[in-house]
């Protein structure tokens, strides 16, 4: 995979110390520009643990402060150690640990410092990992700032940095899914198309799914956005994955992703009426899903079964009616059907769902 697009590099490469941790408790002790006992008492404990002489406390508070005046502070206020204490020590350890998180991988040194911190922290096993599940998500808060700025590989180093916890599966692998679509879509192969989705896949696959005995071990999440990278060139593979994707989905919401996506997959390459029957599935584990409804009709529109997709329709129309979409594939459906008034209706009302709904706005100008 070409990595000529890179805009940044990672935000830093080297590793936090002492005097990065103790700048980043100057900083929450000085969010509310007072200094209360219990946070005396807090400080005194961490230049006991760290060995932070006098002239280097008054060096780095100096520094501190000027930096806070330059770029604000990292902390809001309003959480005082006295009241809240656990809520406060998060904060400080939540921190930390994030910025040890945006070099790459914690080093041995910085989990020796986070092993210090938590001494002087005090903090019970429950508080460390909400800190360390805050940090997490503040990662892939960047991560996804980085893909908006087109820097894929600051935020696939970010996303590489820690392995995520089972509450944060679906937005960490669907943030990886996003790295490496978008990237293959804006590289120098992306006139290839296939190819650089192909690279693409291959690199999400070895970083997380590689080395398992098979792909059942991989978390769900990491199989299924791994099938969708795999292009529609390789048909058989894609498929293949999904089904591995849909043979591991335990509950009604992934067993409908899973589906859908086979759907997706034989519409794409005109199989249309295979992806009826696909969503047709998807919609048994999902009858609330709009897109699902809005394929179908397409599918069935492709088909030219005017009658069928319209008594699908017509049973849909009260769940999606605020839908722009589905209301947009039925009007169609009503031009094929010969109702030019009906569609005209039905072309006016999706855009009143949606004003800025090109598609409805194409058609009905159509046939004014």
């Amino acid at each position: 995979m070409t990595n000529s697009i890179e805009q940044t590099t990672p935000h830093t490469t080297k590793d936090i110390d002492r005097i990065d941790l103790l700048k980043i408790l100057f900083e929450k002790l000085l969010c509310d520009n007072k200094i209360d006992g219990a946070e005396k008492t807090l400080f005194a404990g961490f230049k006991v643990e760290f060995g932070i002489s006098d002239a280097k406390y008054s060096e780095v508070l100096a520094e501190t402060v000027a930096e806070i005046k330059e770029k604000g502070n990292i902390f809001a206020g309003g959480c005082n150690l006295d009241e809240n204490g656990r809520e406060y020590k998060i904060s400080i350890y939540r921190e930390a640990y994030y910025r040890m998180l945006l070099n790459g991988k914690i080093t041995e040194g910085e989990n020796d410092l986070l092993i210090g911190l938590n001494k002087i922290l005090k903090l019970e096993e429950d508080a460390e990992s909400e800190a360390v599940l805050g940090a997490n998500s503040m990662a892939m808060d960047e991560a996804v700032k980085n893909i908006a700025a087109k820097n894929y590989n600051a935020a696939a180093s970010l996303l590489a940095a820690f392995t995520p916890d089972k509450k944060h599966f679906r937005r960490y692998y669907q943030t990886a899914y996003s790295i490496f679509k978008s990237r293959a879509a804006a590289s120098s192969a992306a006139a290839a198309g296939d190819s650089a989705m192909r690279e693409a896949a291959d690199e999400f696959e070895k970083l997380f799914i590689a080395g398992k005995p098979n792909e059942k071990t991989a978390p769900w999440e990491a199989v299924y956005y791994h099938a969708r990278l795999v292009p529609l060139s390789e048909f058989e593979k894609r498929e293949k994955c999904l089904n591995a994707a849909l043979e591991a989905a335990g509950d009604d919401e992934k067993k409908h992703l899973a589906y859908f996506q086979i759907a997706f997959s034989h519409q794409a390459v005109k199989n249309y009426e295979r992806a009826v029957e696909f969503y047709s599935l998807a919609e048994k584990h999902d009858d609330g899903d709009a897109d699902t409804a809005i394929n179908l009709i397409s599918c069935l529109l492709s088909l030219k079964q005017y009658e069928r997709a319209k008594k699908y329709a017509d049973e849909k129309n009260e769940k999606f009616s605020a839908s722009a979409a589905f209301l947009n594939n039925c009007a169609i459906l009503h031009l094929k059907l010969n109702d030019s008034g009906l569609a005209a209706e039905l072309f006016k009302k999706a855009l009143a769902v949606d004003p800025g709904f090109a598609d409805a706005r194409v058609n009905l100008s159509k046939i004014m």
